[in-house]
């Protein structure tokens, strides 16, 4: 397992524990910008640290009658320097969001320390949650540098905005910081002249800054009297702090030994072995883009290839980190077990839910999660819950108009007069729910007392699923949607859709129009529906 040094989970109710954190106090400086840090620690509850942000600061600011209105802020900083000459490298990780959308705010989750002999500068590594900006993270870092603007970047998020829960993570070794987002690589600092070298201590705090500020808001602006405040929560899931190694290779073809700890392994150039280990570890192409490889991923293993002509191969890893995403192997290799029966059952619930085929990363989750033991009733549920889904499902509003929309996406015909009357029956008396209706509905098309063509047309197109996400392991969702629109149950479109899935294949490989591809090594798809072609 992981080497974890520091772990709050916020599972108490009241103030945090003091023997633990400190807030910011008011002599030692206490403001941020135009907002002063509570006096007091914040507090925790349903399994979140609560930071909250007011509009009236009941103190203001000193300065006699003068004075301006400010801000009324929180902050929790540990108690405990963490030194990366002694503890590192070490990775510092923290799951938080916003409970509203409300601009100028500042959310931070940062390490913060004084170079000894120098208070008026300092070292920093930065997550800024710039409420202003809701789909985008700023980084920021500082060495042995005064306060001011520092070296920041802004990235969107890989996906969701603020206001939905994502693990911010900072990997900071003594030659280099990086920053990744829900295990997405967001941005790398290898700059000598950049890298903190200082113990710091662990800060995570909701803040505002001065009017000329280009966090700040007009919507958003302190008040000087009770009535008129509002207050804003950060809520912070959990925190930790975890010990990782660095294991590097060359440019020459090696191979490479994980420790007994999280290893974060990068293999460079060369055609490398890479053996995990104990712990947590993670193989680095951060290099390039996901879309630059091919995965073959057996049970124990996964190869990668890129269109080069490179080959690494992977064991003992739990995790393999692009440039554009981070992808967990255990999935893949448990997804390996599955039967081909479970993979054709899924492939039908995308096709009834999405309209589109699976894609193979899509699909080898939910096969892993069958592995797990997940039963496909509790699936389609889940299927039914997504975005995607409910996007797919908007304008059915009612049971006549979800009906005819599942008989197209499944059977790509308008419903019979009958069965029109049956399933509207079935969902409007509540013999059956909309989060279930698909998968009753795939059963009654694939029933001896169902029509054949029906039943015909439903396995041509689970073929075509197939063969796109398993055979060919395609993953473009644009793509999975076209080859889906070609199978309309005759044999010529099923043909055609094949054709496009051989052409999205030869594509995919090019270099110039490269997608992941993603092969399962050991799904033999014997025994799948037959199809006319």
């Amino acid at each position: 397992m992981a080497d974890v040094i520091f772990r709050d989970d916020f599972s108490g109710n009241g103030p945090i524990d003091e023997s633990v954190w400190r807030f910011n106090k008011y002599d030692a400086g206490g403001f941020y910008g135009n907002t002063l840090a509570r006096q007091s620690l914040p507090s925790a509850s349903d399994g979140y640290m609560h930071l909250l942000f007011s509009l009236f600061n009941p103190t203001w600011r000193e300065g006699g009658p003068n004075a301006i209105p400010t801000f009324l802020g929180s902050e929790a900083i540990t108690q405990r320097l963490f030194d990366v000459a002694k503890d590192g490298p070490i990775a510092f990780e923290a799951s938080l969001r916003y409970v509203q959308n409300q601009p100028g705010i500042i959310g931070g989750f940062f390490t913060y320390g004084f170079p000894q002999g120098d208070p008026d500068k300092h070292d920093e590594i930065d997550f800024e949650a710039m409420s202003n900006f809701y789909d985008q993270i700023q980084t920021n870092i500082y060495h042995n540098e005064p306060g001011g603007d520092g070296h920041w970047e802004s990235k969107p998020l890989p996906s969701g905005t603020l206001g939905d829960f994502h693990t911010y993570r900072i990997e900071w070794r003594a030659d280099s910081v990086k920053w990744f987002v829900d295990g997405v690589f967001n941005r790398e600092v290898t700059a000598k002249e950049l890298v903190p070298d200082q113990p710091m201590s662990l800060h995570l705090n909701i803040w505002s800054g001065f009017p000329s500020w280009r966090t700040s808001s007009d919507q958003t602006q302190p008040v000087p009297t009770a009535q008129g405040d509002k207050t804003y929560t950060l809520d912070v899931d959990w925190v930790q702090v975890e010990k990782i190694s660095n294991v590097k290779g060359s440019d020459a073809s090696e191979t490479l030994m994980g420790t007994a700890e999280n290893d974060f392994i990068e293999g460079f150039g060369g055609n490398d072995s890479i053996y995990g280990g104990e712990g947590h570890d993670t193989a680095s192409f951060l290099s390039a883009p996901s879309n630059a490889h091919t995965l073959i991923a057996g049970k124990d293993f996964v190869a990668v290839t890129d269109r080069l002509g490179g080959l690494d191969f992977l064991s003992g890893i739990e995790s393999i980190r692009f440039s554009d995403q981070a992808i967990d192997t255990t999935t893949l290799g448990k997804a390996t077990l599955a039967s081909d029966n479970d993979f054709a059952a899924l492939t039908d619930l995308y096709a009834a839910s999405l309209d589109r085929a699976p894609d193979a990363m899509g699909l080898a989750y939910w096969a892993s999660r069958m592995v797990d033991g997940m039963s496909l009733q509790e699936i389609a549920k889940s299927f039914f819950a997504q975005a995607e889904t409910q996007l797919e499902f908007a304008n059915a509003k009612t049971a006549t108009a979800f009906v005819t929309q599942a008989y197209q996406n499944v059977l790509e015909r308008a419903p019979d007069a009958q069965g029109l009357e049956y399933w509207v029956n079935e969902l409007e008396n509540g013999h059956v729910g909309k989060d279930d209706f698909l998968l009753s509905f795939i059963g009654g098309a694939r029933a001896q007392s169902g029509s054949l063509l029906d039943a015909q047309t439903l396995a041509n197109k689970t073929a075509v699923g197939l063969d796109f996400a398993v055979r060919e392991g395609l993953n473009d969702v644009a793509w999975a949607r076209a080859v889906m629109d070609k199978a309309d149950g005759s044999p010529g479109g099923m043909a055609a859709a094949l054709q496009l899935i051989d052409e999205y294949a030869e594509a995919a490989a090019a270099t110039g129009t490269s997608q992941l591809v993603l092969q399962l090594v050991g799904v033999s798809l014997e025994g799948m529906p037959l199809t006319e072609t």
